[in-house]
């Protein structure tokens, strides 16, 4: 008689359907992800290969961005990081919501977005639409993004909660 406390046996059978099963949840995520039903947060999914050839956007540093007369901050994180703090001036625009917030973005302005992407990731990402699929002349990505406008001690907006 067989130990009803022991652990089940994985047969081969059992294997096989939960090695299908796995293929089929990545599929459906990497699916879903080129569908834009499942928007990318943080990395958790990365663009697809066609984005990644676009990520060709100029970038600029911190202090030629301060020299940018009338240039615009966008920072494309979302709302819950830009509350807890943000570049003194700058505006929210998350990546994901780039094409629904077009009208906040003047194309004669010089149009600066920034991360906290250790690549700057989201901002090539960002700057890299406006320029190829929005056509404006003079997007760039922040190099460093906010890490290092923080580490050159520049002005910030800071939330008072934790």
């Amino acid at each position: 008689m067989s130990n009803p406390l022991s652990r089940p046996r994985l047969t081969a059978r059992r294997a096989a359907g939960a090695a299908l099963l796995a293929v089929l949840v990545l599929a459906g995520a990497y699916g879903l992800t080129r569908l834009g039903a499942i928007k990318t947060v943080m990395g958790l999914f990365s663009p697809m290969p066609a984005q990644e050839e676009a990520l060709d956007a100029p970038r600029i540093t911190v202090e030629e961005a301060r020299k940018l007369e009338g240039a615009l901050l966008v920072d494309v994180r979302g709302a819950g990081p830009y509350d807890q703090e943000h570049i003194i001036g700058a505006i929210c625009v998350p990546n994901h919501e780039l094409e629904k917030s077009l009208g906040k973005l003047p194309k004669e302005k010089a149009i600066v977005c920034y991360c906290s992407c250790p690549n700057d990731h989201l901002s090539l990402v960002a700057a890299s639409k406006l320029i190829k699929q929005h056509g404006y002349p003079r997007a760039y990505a922040l190099e460093g993004g906010l890490p290092r406008w923080k580490q050159l001690g520049y002005p910030m907006v800071t939330s008072a909660r934790p």
